[in-house]
């Protein structure tokens, strides 16, 4: 797990490694391992350059999961920027490629609760629009580099029993000084640092154009084009570069195969291409079902949501994925499970309710049921109650009851500081009101003045 900052450095990568063992009690690495890796040098969110730890991961699948994504953002990146809190000086944007764990709600909200906002890179577009992926091609040939030249050296001295093991994957990463069998050296580039420079950074972000936003990907040719027509039917080449192009191509595509027609080619037509174009009609179709942000139209749409290119269509284009519309709609979608739960609580207890009616009748038809049954203690059942049907009707409605005490407090208080947790929190005046309402009874009124001052 690879990334890097709009200042040009390189985040301490998270190496996964692959396990066959099931219980993450018995993960285990050698301690030679830990040894090839060095610490990296970086300011990240901090006063001054400091010395970060490159950090290491097991599971059987060798890859990210969901819980592993969620740790490498709480104990890899966070601590990075101890600033980062949820208002306009100190949030942190961080772009991301599809993948598990990226709508976990937890995660999200454990991003949010420390100023984080997590946006997804545009979907199928990786190649294009991850700066990352700009940056791999020069790190591969490198570390390939140096894992042939120290397999090389090894075989050249053991012959056939020569081998690479985890413990060289620091040094084949990071480079460095690696001892053979008779006591020789063997020296490698630093791949990771020679790669991932503010150079090679800074020229990957010119070749996306998200930060600075230049919108050069809508130039690449290898992302879809088409022609985009004006109200007046001429081709808006703001909206699409190429559309003037793709026009010129549809013209001359169109007067060969009609040539080749008159010259008695029958098969001419199968030859003819044409290229999509979007009519005013069209993008007035499409403006039509875009959502709106704030709203229950948008909030249900995100509830739907299965994909990432979904998540870009119900956004118009995308958003933080960290958004009050995000955490509302998880919130829904939890408490959809939590009305189901309720709902089978209220059959359960319909259902000994009638039985119970029917019991009565038995006994009282029956007088030898009350002396074989005397001893024996009735069934119970959890009572439901008048304010059970409201609560089950209030999750029907998806209303969202004490969301910032509820999804707010209670899943992102990782602090004994009410006045710091509640710091962190972005919501808007009147929910930051609320909060205040419902967390700090105990401070006085001078540390009530003086957290409200703070927030954003």
């Amino acid at each position: 797990m690879f990334g890097v900052n709009f200042a040009g450095e390189a985040l301490p990568p998270l190496l996964i490694f692959p396990t066959s063992a099931k219980d993450p009690s018995n993960y285990k690495l050698k301690a030679d391992f830990a040894a090839s890796l060095p610490q990296m040098k970086a300011i990240f969110g901090f006063n001054e350059e400091r010395y970060h730890n490159v950090p290491f991961a097991m599971n059987p699948k060798g890859g990210m999961t969901k819980d592993m994504l969620f740790q490498f953002f709480t104990r890899c990146i966070i601590p990075l920027y101890p600033k980062s809190a949820d208002n306009k000086q100190n949030r942190v944007l961080v772009k991301i490629d599809s993948g598990p764990g990226r709508r976990d709600p937890e995660t999200l909200l454990k991003l949010r609760s420390n100023g984080f906002h997590l946006y997804p890179g545009m979907p199928n577009g990786t190649s294009t629009g991850q700066e990352l992926d700009q940056m791999f091609g020069y790190l591969k040939k490198l570390i390939y580099e140096n894992r042939s030249r120290l397999w090389a050296a090894r075989f050249r001295l053991e012959g056939e029993a020569a081998a690479l093991s985890m413990a060289d994957v620091g040094s084949i990463v990071f480079g460095g000084v690696v001892t053979l069998t008779d006591g020789s050296t063997i020296e490698l580039v630093d791949a990771f640092a020679q790669s991932m420079d503010a150079a090679h950074v800074h020229k990957a972000m010119d070749k996306c154009g998200y930060c600075p936003s230049t919108r050069v990907t809508l130039k690449s040719s290898q992302i879809r084009h088409e022609i985009v027509e004006t109200e007046d039917g001429d081709i808006d080449e703001e909206a699409d570069p190429y559309g003037a192009l793709l026009d010129e191509l549809e013209r001359k595509n169109r007067e060969a195969c009609e040539a080749l027609s008159l010259d008695g080619y029958e098969l001419a037509d199968n030859l003819r291409r044409t290229v999509g174009r979007v009519t005013m009609n069209q993008v007035r179709g499409r403006a039509s079902t875009v959502t709106e942000p704030n709203t229950r139209e948008r909030q249900d749409a995100i509830m739907k949501v299965a994909t990432a290119s979904g998540w870009f269509h119900v956004t118009n284009g995308g958003a933080p994925m960290t958004c009050d519309d995000a955490l509302i709609a998880f919130a829904r979608k939890n408490q959809e499970k939590l009305a189901k739960e309720l709902e089978k609580r209220k059959e359960q207890f319909d259902a000994h309710q009638e039985l119970t009616v029917a019991a009565a009748n038995v006994m009282s038809s029956k007088t030898d049921c009350k002396s074989w049954l005397k001893d024996l203690p009735p069934p119970t059942v959890d009572e439901w109650t008048e304010e059970d049907d409201e609560r089950l009707e209030s999750l029907y409605a998806g209303e969202i009851v004490d969301f910032d005490k509820d999804v707010g407090l209670q899943r992102c208080f990782d602090t004994e500081d009410e006045g710091v947790a509640l710091k962190l929190l972005s919501f808007n005046k009147q929910r930051r009101k609320k909060v205040l309402l419902c967390a700090i009874q105990g401070l006085d009124a001078a540390e009530w003045q003086e957290i409200n001052d703070e927030l954003p």
